[in-house]
């Protein structure tokens, strides 16, 4: 995970360091400008949207945040891509510039978005539910609700002899009567 993490970091950098290199290009017109829209997609990101999801996390019930916080990241960053085409003023001298209906796009790729979160709230949900011995469903605990993290769900029960070296339980325990003990193994696969 360390590793991930350096690559990730190191590739960040390597971007930002080619990002300032190409502000210093000569077909930049306006470097201060570009500046300014980066700050104002910082001011964005850390002012509105971030806000915002957590907000949502905030309000809906665990079952429904993790569709929600993904649906509400990938609308608000394809919101923000197809802002500066429908922001900008007056029609476009050149027809081919900005040829597509973006306001309209932009509706159908949210309604999509939508729609698949809810599909995948929904599979979720469903594969969830698993039948149990006696053919009743018994849906699988939400993240975070269950054992301690690195438990195991269902923790195994032993059925049998006790391991070397432990005393069986007595017959008046919970499990019953002890279990006649087996013969130690010779042969170890």
């Amino acid at each position: 995970m360390k590793a991930l993490r350096i690559t990730i970091g190191t590739a960040g950098v390597a971007a930002m360091a080619l990002g300032a290199v190409l502000l210093t290009d000569p077909q930049v017109k306006k470097p201060l400008d570009v500046l300014v829209w980066l700050l104002g997609a910082v001011l964005l990101h850390d002012g509105v949207l971030v806000p915002a999801i957590l907000a949502a996390g905030a309000v809906l019930s665990p079952r429904l945040r993790r569709a929600t916080r993904g649906a509400l990241i990938i609308a608000a960053c394809l919101t923000a891509v197809a802002l500066p085409t429908l922001l900008r003023p007056g029609r476009p001298t050149n027809a081919s510039v900005l040829p597509l209906d973006y306001g309209r796009n932009l509706v159908i790729a949210l309604g999509t978005v939508a729609v698949l979160a809810v599909t995948w709230h929904v599979v979720r949900r469903f594969l969830r539910h698993r039948p149990t011995a006696d053919g009743a469903d018994e849906p699988e605990p939400e993240p975070g609700t269950g054992p301690a993290a690195g438990a195991p769900a269902n923790p195994p029960t032993r059925i049998g002899p006790s391991a070397p070296g432990t005393p069986s339980p007595g017959p008046d325990a919970a499990h019953g009567p002890p279990a006649p003990e087996d013969p130690p193994r010779t042969d170890r696969q």
